[in-house]
């Protein structure tokens, strides 16, 4: 729960501080280096102050953002937490959910190879048979057995046809 609450009241901050002023010649690229630079930054903010206290805070959170930027959405995301879009499609007269993020766990090829290559394991579909996702915030302990804070960050152009996102 303390790694949730960090990244609730100071995801979208660090998100502030990192977003460039001013124009942007390179939107796409300098949006992505923003949020995975804020969700390190993040990372590291829960990881000290959770290694400063007696005893030391072992929890982690799965984190979603989406950043509007005119008419494309750019969607980050770490573990199983979810962005969802609901699409109208005229020709079928019916509203559509599009996933607009990835999950995360060790049961995926490449999460398990990463976990894996830094010397940890999967077991029953989970970080050394316990944590059941492969990217976090927090989860110091699994750090070092290839959980990672690198949000997987996908672009959506809205459409005249969106109604709304659930996250």
């Amino acid at each position: 729960i303390r790694a949730s609450k960090l990244a609730a009241q100071n995801l979208h901050q660090n998100l502030i501080r990192k977003f460039p002023k001013g124009d942007i010649i390179s939107v796409e690229k300098t949006v992505k280096r923003c949020l995975l630079d804020t969700f390190k930054h993040t990372d590291e903010e829960f990881l000290k102050q959770a290694s400063s206290q007696k005893p030391a805070w072992k929890d982690g959170s799965t984190a979603t953002c989406v950043l509007a930027v005119d008419n494309i959405l750019y969607i980050a995301n770490l573990g199983d937490s979810r962005a969802i879009l609901c699409r109208y499609n005229e020709e079928s007269q019916k509203h559509a959910a599009l996933s607009l993020s990835k999950e995360h766990n060790p049961t995926q090829y490449e999460e398990r190879m990463r976990i894996q290559k830094a010397g940890g394991n999967v077991r029953d579909g989970r970080v050394l048979g316990v944590l059941e996702v492969s990217r976090s915030i927090g989860d110091g302990q699994y750090k070092r057995c290839g959980v990672t804070s690198v949000p997987d960050i996908r672009r959506c152009q809205l459409t005249p046809n969106d109604r709304f996102i659930l996250l």
